[in-house]
């Protein structure tokens, strides 16, 4: 149980790195203009997941779940389902925000120690689906991708 937790400790830490990787890409892509339409936005949204699901597959695989067995054909397959997985819950990452910015369309704006912060309809999608995809992905990983074999 003890291993358990440490591990989702590490699997919380580098999921946050992982969500800090795919915000600052969707960031810069969003400074250039690519999200001034729902293709442009879902184009973004693309990238960012495909450079974040890299960073994921080396930190995971290193780090989290510490994967030690470097036979090429294994590391071949255990990539695959790790891409496979990420795939399935990138469908999400790439596709919901685009509506549900539509959801949020007026954006928000929230308090914090004196000062006001403006969050436009892009970012509250973008947000609440990073939360949805740490956690699909963290039972996608635990059960099929690094699982222990007995």
């Amino acid at each position: 149980m003890k291993d358990t937790i440490k591990q989702f400790i590490k699997y919380v830490f580098f999921g946050i790195t992982t969500t800090i990787v795919n915000l600052v890409v969707f960031y810069f892509l969003k400074k250039s203009g690519m999200t001034q339409t729902d293709l442009g936005l879902t184009a973004a949204n693309g990238i960012a997941w495909v450079i974040a699901v890299i960073y994921a597959y080396i930190t995971n695989k290193i780090w989290v779940f510490e994967s030690k067995n470097k036979d090429l054909r294994f590391v071949l397959r255990e990539a695959a389902a790790f891409f496979l997985g990420r795939v399935f819950s990138g469908l999400f990452e790439i596709f919901l925000p685009t509506p549900l910015s539509h959801v949020f369309e007026k954006g928000i704006t929230i308090n914090f120690a004196g000062k006001e912060y403006f969050f436009d309809d892009q970012w509250i999608a973008k947000i609440i689906v990073c939360v949805i995809v740490i956690v699909l992905n963290y039972i996608i990983s635990k059960l099929l991708v690094f699982r222990k074999k007995d």
